[in-house]
């Protein structure tokens, strides 16, 4: 198989995310979706200071493609990714920073977040997609009350 410019480098997994509640109830398929996520965090150095510290480029510009997910090593279905991506929404892993529509080429766009800090089993969902609005002659769409 041959390796992507992403599949050699390494992502950091920070410890206190290792330690919360919310990344040990993580399904199987949740794990690899954050771990895909964190995989595709761009750093840079941060100027003038001497220090090694780095910040994030971008932390709110994330893509989730599904068709590199349904390829090989993650082999995940369109349905798999939806739930994985939900479960993160819900816990709080990452955040909709702009909501994407059924038409070809406009994607979602998501960013990280720490809310999963606060997360306990039994919560309400930190965050949710909002349900795509059927248009056309298919269907009406629902309003809302």
């Amino acid at each position: 198989m041959k390796t992507t410019n992403s599949q050699k480098g390494f992502a950091q997994l920070p410890t206190k995310m290792i330690y919360s509640k919310a990344f040990n109830s993580l399904s199987g398929k949740g794990h690899i979706l954050i771990g895909y996520i964190l995989n595709q965090l761009r750093y840079q150095k941060t100027k003038g200071n001497r220090s090694r510290s780095y910040g994030c480029l971008n932390s709110n510009s994330l893509l989730i493609p599904y068709r590199v997910l349904k390829k090989e090593p993650f082999k995940m279905a369109n349905s798999t990714i939806t739930k994985s991506i939900d479960e993160l929404l819900a816990k709080g892993f990452v955040k909709i920073v702009e909501q994407g529509v059924r038409e070809k080429g406009h994607v979602s766009v998501y960013g990280l977040s720490e809310k999963y800090l606060q997360w306990q089993p039994g919560d309400a969902p930190v965050s949710v997609r909002r349900p795509y609005a059927k248009r056309g002659f298919c269907s009406q769409a629902k309003k809302e009350v």
